[in-house]
Formats: C-alpha cells, structure tokens, sequence
C-alpha cells in the first residue's frame, strides 16, 4: 500500500522554521512538520497495488499502478482511477513511454507484454515472443517501438506500434553482470 502527502509549506511555516532551527546543520531538505503542523496535513486513503509497481506518467499527469492483472491509472491531483485495463496475467514490470501516450505491462509468466493506450482506451497492442519466453521489455527512446528480450538472450526483438513492423537482433551482446 502507498500513500501520499499533500502537505505544502507556506512562507510562514518557512520563516519560523527558519527560526526556530538557526544555528543547526541540516543534513538533508526542509525539517519535518511537528505538533499542529503535522496534524494538519492531509493523506491520501490507501491504494491497493503489488509488487512494488508505482510509476508516475514522464508529464507528472497520471500515475500508473499494478493490482495483480490490473493496471489502473490514477490523476495525480485527485488519486481518482481514470482508467482500469486487464491485463492477461499478473503484472511483472510498467513503464511509460516518453510522451505519457502509452503504458507498456511486461507479463513475463507468459511470455508477453501488453501496450495500453492512455488517449484511446480501446485500443491495445499484445506482444508475444512465442516459444522464445519474454525475459525483459521496455520501451525505445522514440516511444513507438518496445524492445523484448528473449529468454536466454538469444534475440531482441524490435515492435513497431507505428506500421506493425517486426525486427530481429540475433545474438546480441549483454555485459556480464
């Protein structure tokens, strides 16, 4: 479960912060509210997601989380649900494109991924790597083509979501890790 914090200081808050800790060292951003201050911040109810799977969309819009199957896209403002796609199994990795238009799922239990749309919820892609198993995916820097990685990296294979096109990097290399 995740909550968020919606708690913005104000140049009173700053100012007597200010005073009240001048003269000690401050290892790291602003001191954390006490007394009425913290009693006066507002959190969101908890949201239900797994896997540690929580993405905030590139443009700060939108935020992207993983129940099991379930992709939901929340605004960011409100944490609303905007948006509910299923997906064909549990959700192993999300990632955005970079013009938050798309939401690649990685399902890699069966060898797949899904692409949803943000703008067209209607629309949707399936990526199958067929008997290769799916190992890795994400997304290329244009945000048009997803890369996949097979099992046993034996090939990358490049999807195209512009014109369907299909490309195949056999036997690539991969630093030792």
């Amino acid at each position: 479960v995740f909550r968020v914090s919606r708690f913005a200081p104000t140049p009173a808050r700053r100012e007597r912060t200010r005073l009240e800790h001048r003269g000690r060292t401050r290892t790291s951003g602003e001191m954390p509210p006490t007394g009425a201050e913290a009693a006066s911040m507002m959190y969101s109810e908890t949201q239900e997601h797994s896997g540690g799977h929580v993405h905030f969309s590139p443009d700060g819009k939108l935020l992207a989380t993983a129940a099991m199957y379930r992709l939901m896209l929340r605004d960011v403002d409100t944490l609303q649900i905007v948006q509910i796609f299923s997906c064909m199994d549990r959700i192993d990795r999300i990632e955005w494109s970079c013009d938050s238009k798309y939401v690649l799922c990685g399902i890699y239990a069966r060898g797949i991924a899904q692409v949803w749309s943000v703008e067209q919820p209607d629309w949707h892609c399936k990526i199958d790597e067929g008997p290769l198993g799916l190992a890795h995916v994400r997304w290329a820097p244009d945000g048009r083509h997803v890369l996949a990685t097979s099992e046993f990296r034996l090939r990358i294979t490049v999807w195209s979501l512009l014109d369907r096109s299909v490309f195949f990097l056999r036997f690539p290399k991969f630093a030792k890790s």
